[in-house]
């Protein structure tokens, strides 16, 4: 009877106890990017880099970038990763709404003050302001209490949603979207105003995001508003050539140290683009 009852007491504490839930963010990282153009091909190569600082206290076992939009998988032609972190089975065609790497096995997780290159993605979408995802390495959560749908729709969904993606870390790196629109929205159809409002959109992000300064946001944007207005008044050679301007700046203010080099991949590659492809319809 003694025994019984230790047992029932045994039980009614594991079932008073919180469940044991460690994130999967205690990690501190870096997320490097490089960027390469193919003119033959008209691909960009992505190929990232990752360092697990020495004041992580989990080993990084996932990254992933995410998409903007599933459908962009379509415009994904290769993805190839660091040897024991990549199956090479195909999955590319199959992951939906983020492109995965992750090790095989924990033996291959990347420790406290190690780095970890070889991941690389090319498609034809073009560089943008985006996320990387993270997660350390930690032990799923446990509950103790029936039925587990319970702890599902509590702290299960507080776990899950730490970040838009899950459990672990996010960090600004230079993802891909759609390249910029050259429409017009405008009655007849006079000039592609939509492309320039993509350009100032961009340029907007880069600065919200500390990839470009103030004085060199402004410096930037008053470029791009003369070369809107000189296509917006039927000049079109003189708005591709201040486009060029606009490029050159970009170039110039990246040597200087003064835009991170993410901020050039963004800005520089989408305004080329609306360069070589500006139209005007009088």
């Amino acid at each position: 009877m003694k025994k019984m009852i230790v047992i029932i007491l045994g039980i009614e504490y594991l079932l008073a106890q919180p469940p044991i839930i460690i994130p999967a963010n205690k990690i501190d990282a870096e997320v490097k990017v490089e960027v390469e153009f193919d003119s033959i091909l008209n691909m960009f190569t992505f190929n990232y880099k990752i360092k697990s600082l020495p004041t992580s206290e989990q080993y990084i076992w996932a990254f992933c970038i995410p998409l903007s939009t599933p459908s962009d998988t379509l415009q994904i032609k290769e993805v190839t990763g660091p040897i024991d972190w990549w199956d090479e089975s195909g999955r590319v065609f199959g992951f939906g709404k983020w492109v995965p790497f992750s090790s095989i096995d924990s033996l291959y997780e990347l420790k406290p003050g190690d780095s970890l290159s070889g991941f690389s993605i090319k498609t034809y979408l073009f560089p943008d302001t985006g996320n990387a995802y993270l997660e350390g390495d930690a032990p799923p959560p446990t509950f103790f209490e029936e039925p587990p749908e319970n702890w599902e729709d509590s702290l299960g969904i507080k776990y899950w949603s730490l970040t838009p993606y899950g459990p672990g870390k996010v960090y600004r790196t230079v993802g891909f979207s759609e390249k910029p629109p050259l429409t017009s929205t405008l009655p007849g159809g006079h000039y592609p105003n939509e492309a320039f409002k993509h350009l100032r959109n961009k340029l907007d992000n880069c600065n919200t995001i500390n990839w470009v300064g103030e004085h060199e946001y402004w410096e930037l944007r008053r470029i791009l508003e003369h070369a809107w207005n000189h296509i917006e008044n039927g000049r079109l050679e003189q708005s591709k050539r201040t486009l060029t301007r606009f490029m050159k700046t970009i170039e110039r203010l990246k040597e200087q140290g003064k835009i991170t080099k993410e901020a050039f991949y963004v800005l520089w590659y989408r305004t080329k683009y609306v360069r070589d492809n500006l139209w005007y319809k009088p």
